[in-house]
């Protein structure tokens, strides 16, 4: 879903400058947080809020992801067979 979500001309680059990006920024500290939030509150319920945090921002975001069933996806990214945003 994520590859599909850029034109066929730069979707391997696109991709792994994304991944390249998102996932240091946005996974990375991860494990730091959750360490943090165990010794601040003492419980594991504060790492079990803090997965449901992310997991509403997924369901957030996730009706704005394009859905591209049915469409040409070799077709050039300008190309009116290809729904634009």
């Amino acid at each position: 879903m994520f590859a599909e979500s850029f034109p066929t001309s730069v979707r391997y680059s696109e991709h792994a400058a994304a991944s390249a990006i998102g996932y240091p920024v946005g996974a990375g500290p991860t494990p730091f947080v959750a360490a943090a939030l165990l010794h601040w509150t003492g419980t594991s319920w504060s790492i079990a809020a803090l997965l449901a945090v992310s997991f509403g921002i997924s369901l957030v975001v996730l009706p704005f992801v394009r859905e591209i069933v049915g469409v040409d996806i070799e077709a050039p990214y300008d190309s009116p067979e290809r729904p634009q945003d």
